[in-house]
C-alpha cells in the first residue's frame, strides 16, 4: 500500500527467519477488509491496517495475483553489484494453499 511505486513510502518489517535459506517454513497471510496480517510458522510478525483513507492507502479491494519469485537486484545491487557466487539459486516451494472465507 501507500503506492509501492513511490520511493521510501512503504512499510517494512523483517521477519527474523534466520534459517529461511536452509529449512522449510509456513508463511501465511490473512487478508480481510480490515487488515492484512502476516505470519511465519504461526507467529504473527506484521499487520497492515485499513485506515479507511481510500485506495491510496488501501488498494486491496480488488483482485490480485500471488507471485512467488527470487528477487535479485534493487537499489543495493545497483550500488554494489550482485555477487555471482550466489548463482545458480533456487526457491523451493513444497505447496501453496489459498482459502477464501465465505
Amino acid at each position: 500500500a501507500k503506492n509501492h511505486r513511490r520511493r521510501g513510502n512503504h512499510n517494512r518489517r523483517v521477519s527474523g527467519v534466520k534459517d529461511a535459506h536452509a529449512a522449510f517454513h509456513v508463511y501465511a497471510c490473512d487478508w480481510t477488509p480490515d487488515s492484512i496480517q502476516f505470519y511465519v510458522d504461526d507467529r504473527k510478525f506484521y499487520t497492515y491496517k485499513n485506515e479507511g483513507r481510500g485506495a491510496e492507502q488501501w488498494p486491496f479491494d480488488q483482485d490480485f495475483h500471488l507471485i512467488l519469485n527470487v528477487a535479485v537486484g534493487g537499489a543495493w545491487a545497483a550500488r554494489r553489484g550482485i555477487d555471482d557466487s550466489a548463482f545458480p539459486c533456487a526457491m523451493e516451494v513444497a505447496f501453496v494453499k489459498v482459502f477464501q472465507r465465505r
